[in-house]
């Protein structure tokens, strides 16, 4: 995976990971993308990046979890921060959001501006995740 710009984005098309194929009368067509080989590339994405033991199956928390962790990889910060939002489990995922950024970061093809960002992101979720805690440890009384 080359990590060099925000703009650049992994998967912008999903249409690679669809095959050709001869069709009908010789016309090249394209045949549409697996939607299960698209999960086993995203879990490849986040494997890579999280590293072997993460352990992460592809809809285990539900919708909103995939969809979290989609716009983290994808660089969607408002998107993450909205879905962040309603998950049943923000420090966790706030975490998570983090390390993943924190990992990205330290892939030697970063560029520098985007190692920066990659940080910044990073210590945002951290603090989004201690306000959590703070406010539930405020509150238990």
């Amino acid at each position: 995976v080359k990590l060099l710009s925000l703009q650049e984005q992994p998967w912008s098309s999903w249409a690679s990971l669809g095959r050709d194929r001869k069709g009908d009368k010789g016309k090249r067509t394209v045949r549409a993308p697996d939607p299960g080989q698209q999960v086993k590339e995203l879990e490849k994405v986040y494997r890579l990046v999280l590293g072997e033991h993460w352990w992460f199956e592809t809809s285990c928390l539900g919708a909103e979890m995939d969809l979290f962790l989609w716009s983290v990889l994808m660089r969607r910060k408002a998107m993450s921060k909205m879905l962040w939002g309603r998950l049943t489990v923000p420090v966790r995922s706030a975490l998570l959001a983090a390390t993943f950024y924190r990992r990205w970061a330290e892939f030697p093809d970063v560029a520098s501006h985007v190692r920066e960002t990659l940080l910044a992101d990073a210590k945002e979720f951290e603090n989004m995740a201690v306000e959590v805690h703070q406010y539930a440890m405020s509150t238990e009384s």
